[in-house]
């Protein structure tokens, strides 16, 4: 939902100010026009291809190593059963079709090799992504999948050393020493406060004052932009969440939103997708919001971090407003999951 009105907000603003998205310059040569599009279908065939009958190559694994057999109970493999065989081998084959005779071996041979380069970052978001939604690996587990998938491009490549090994482990132990450190410190104060009873005590006491359920929920909104425009997101959850997730499950979920209801066994889901929600906001606000120093880093040098703060603000406008929706609307959560 938020990347859908990003989208539409950006497709607004450049069609009615063009000159705030300008083309590059075309080079001799480029391709134009309908043969720009012919060198991009063919190079997405070429990657439908190869998917696929990936796809198909893992499906026969499966079948002929008898692992793919329905039984009571158990979920069967996701796309990895029988009837995916005439799908996928089907999906192979009109993409080759396409590949001969609809673009041609040679327009297919110039579209990959103008965008081969986005092979490889394709490769690693279709394997962390994969493993996590093929149900093969849970989220840490994927990172660590695409880690390796990385390497094992770097060495088809040509670019694997061990001086680059060691400097991107260096970089981890620093990036994630912090937070590891940041996430005991954490638990021990979370772990002391839940055994003093301290989430009991604090939902006891909001929900017997009798408070409007949208307000306390509209105060925990606002603490948490607050917070998380001082501190990282991974701090507030081990932080805030003990303290705020008991109150919301205390609340009267009839009183929840303005339009639609909320079912029970979503509402700790809801109050998460929510929680997410806020916590993009304090990726973009000031003072500390880090995507403003990720593109100051790659920025030319005459736009500072003023200019980009104030880029950001229409963008923080619409994570409100998406923030907002969930609030009035809560059971989106479920169309959307």
């Amino acid at each position: 939902m938020l990347a859908m009105m990003f989208i539409l907000y950006i497709i607004v603003r450049t069609q009615m100010n063009p000159e705030q998205a300008p083309l590059p310059e075309p080079k001799p040569g480029d391709p134009q026009g309908a043969e720009k599009w012919a060198l991009f279908g063919a190079f997405l065939s070429i990657i439908t291809a190869g998917f696929s009958f990936a796809l198909f190559l893992r499906v026969v694994f499966f079948t002929l190593a008898g692992q793919n057999v329905y039984e009571e109970g158990v979920d069967a493999i996701a796309y990895g059963t029988p009837d995916y065989i005439p799908w996928f081998g089907g999906l192979t084959a009109i993409s080759l079709g396409l590949i001969i005779f609809a673009f041609g071996i040679e327009r297919a041979r110039t579209g990959w090799n103008m965008g081969k380069g986005l092979v490889a970052p394709i490769v690693v978001i279709g394997v962390v992504l994969g493993s996590i939604y093929g149900g093969i690996s849970g989220i840490t587990e994927a990172a660590g999948m695409g880690v390796v998938a990385v390497l094992i491009i770097s060495v088809f490549r040509g670019e694997a050393s061990f001086d680059l090994v060691w400097e991107s482990l260096m970089r981890t132990l620093k990036s994630t020493g912090t937070i590891i450190w940041v996430t005991i410190g954490a638990a021990a104060l979370a772990g002391a406060y839940t055994i003093a009873g301290g989430p009991r005590f604090v939902a006891d006491m909001i929900v017997g004052s009798e408070m409007p359920t949208m307000f306390v929920l509209l105060s925990m909104m606002f603490i948490l932009l607050i917070m998380g425009a001082f501190m990282d997101w991974v701090g507030i959850v081990l932080l805030i969440i003990p303290v705020f997730l008991p109150i919301v499950m205390r609340l009267p979920i009839e009183e929840i939103g303005v339009f639609g209801q909320l079912e029970p066994r979503h509402l700790a889901t809801w109050f998460g997708v929510l929680f997410c929600m806020n916590m993009q906001v304090s990726f973009l606000s000031p003072p500390f919001g880090p995507a403003a120093f990720y593109l100051k880093s790659v920025a030319p040098p005459h736009i500072s971090l003023t200019d980009i703060f104030k880029g950001f603000l229409p963008f923080i406008g619409i994570q409100l407003v998406a923030l907002a929706v969930l609030l009035m609307w809560p059971s989106i959560v479920t169309v959307l999951l």
